[in-house]
């Protein structure tokens, strides 16, 4: 059976994880020691011990002068954090995965299950788990976090496209065309109020002084992937409304816990595999809160996820108004004198 608490307990684990990372990742206020401590400090430390040069390439270079002992300790401070992160986020991992084999054992006497809805949901679950653990590897090599969003995108497609030719999933998981009519209004409607929302609560954002989402303009501009947009919508909604949500009710689960769950997991994916620094990986994970609870509800009401694509096409288009136009207007507005 589908434990709700043993889910919920897994989450507070993932997020107790996360906090500790963050909390060592967190930058501290630098304090300046005392000359009398900054001298003994320099003549603890021997430039030896540390391989500065082959490391950090640049800090090596302005390290020959006063105060070469201190930065040598900034860089072993940064090492052991960094170790420190690495070995937090390995246990998190093993612990994730030796949670996850207990959660796809689990079965449920209150409503069973059939071995097509059991095997969504493994490969389902599966999926999930591959892409956080490539998100979480890719972090540490050149590559970043790409690799989990190809395995993202590609992956989910594949999975809906073999379950619904494989078993016929298609009605199963919401890729329907039946109530589309419905599904296409909703979605536009509430699509229209998410719009308006992000972009006034941006403008505001920035009239404040906020800093634009600059990794993402790169990514969206200089390297062409904002035509890919559509593709990436389709696939997110096929996996966290489509494939997940489907198997968790099939599960027997709750359905208003259905919606909190999916959504929770598809925010904790943001930080899983965006490609983008922790700040915007942030601003992207608060917009996903009040989509994954819209195309949650939207789902459920026209038993048809192409509600969701909608509500989802909306505030990607908002998010591209608030890379591009708004960030004019304030500026526009800023350099217009007060009349």
């Amino acid at each position: 059976m589908f434990n709700f608490k043993f889910g919920l307990g897994v989450t507070a684990a993932a997020a107790a994880g996360a906090l500790v990372a963050y909390r060592l990742l967190k930058p501290q206020k630098a304090i300046a020691p005392p000359p009398v401590m900054l001298e003994e400090v320099t003549s603890r430390v021997s430039p030896p011990e540390i391989p500065a040069p082959l490391l950090f390439p640049t800090l090596s270079k302005s390290a020959a002068g006063p105060g070469s002992g201190l930065k040598l300790v900034a860089v072993r401070s940064a090492l052991t954090t960094a170790f420190r992160m690495a070995r937090v986020l390995a246990i998190g991992s093993a612990s994730a995965v030796v949670l996850a084999a207990k959660f796809l054992t689990t079965t449920t006497k209150a409503s069973p299950t059939t071995p097509a809805q059991e095997k969504r949901f493994k490969l389902t679950v599966g999926l999930m788990l591959a892409m956080w653990l490539t998100g979480l590897v890719g972090h540490f090599t050149p590559l970043k976090e790409w690799p989990a969003v190809f395995l993202y995108v590609l992956g989910t497609l594949g999975l809906a496209a073999y379950l619904g030719k494989s078993q016929d999933d298609w009605k199963a998981t919401f890729i329907t065309r039946e109530n589309l009519k419905s599904a296409l209004i909703w979605g536009g409607l509430i699509g229209s109020v998410l719009f308006g929302m992000d972009v006034s609560n941006t403008y505001t954002y920035y009239s404040k002084g906020g800093a634009p989402m600059k990794e993402m303009e790169e990514i969206l501009v200089r390297q062409k992937f904002l035509y890919l947009f559509p593709v990436l919508i389709i696939a997110e909604e096929f996996l966290w409304r489509g494939l997940l949500f489907s198997a968790l009710l099939d599960r027997g689960m709750n359905k208003h816990k259905v919606v909190a769950l999916t959504t929770l997991a598809y925010v904790l994916n943001h930080y899983a595999v965006a490609p983008v620094g922790f700040k915007e990986r942030t601003l992207m994970a608060v917009m996903a809160v009040p989509i994954g609870f819209a195309n949650g509800y939207m789902t459920l009401k026209t038993k048809n996820l192409w509600s969701g694509v909608v509500i989802h096409g909306m505030t990607m288009l908002s998010m591209t108004a608030d890379l591009f136009v708004i960030p004019k207007l304030v500026k526009a507005r800023k350099a217009t004198p007060a009349g």
